[in-house]
């Protein structure tokens, strides 16, 4: 049996427009796959419970006996070892764990050398 001439292209057109479609989806229409919807939400629940957690890491920083030396200590250390500073403190350790919570270190860092 001939397939006739217009459904031959009629379905080439439907075929070229899915792909498009999901091209053009998913480069300039904002669409994501579960993954990377999983990232996102992880990302964003670390930030703010990183954020909500920020002033409690702070205000034991704080009311440590020698703070200030300390703090000198944090603001002469390279980048890379503030995080061992502070979890050598235990300021970003959260009460009944035993692990420190690495982006609140890094943050708690960051704000105690902020001026």
């Amino acid at each position: 049996m001939a397939v006739s001439f217009s459904v031959k292209y009629i379905s080439l057109g439907l075929v070229i427009g899915c792909i498009l479609t999901i091209i053009i989806g998913f480069n300039f229409g904002g669409w994501i796959t579960g993954s990377k919807a999983a990232v996102l939400i992880e990302d964003a629940s670390t930030a703010k419970v990183t954020e909500s957690l920020l002033p409690l890491c702070v205000s034991r920083a704080k009311s440590d006996a020698g703070f200030e030396e300390k703090l000198i200590k944090l603001e002469r250390a390279a980048s890379y070892n503030r995080l061992e500073l502070i979890s050598s403190e235990d300021w970003a350790k959260m009460p009944g764990t035993n692990d420190v919570n690495r982006p609140l270190a890094i943050a708690c860092a960051l704000k105690l050398i902020e001026k």
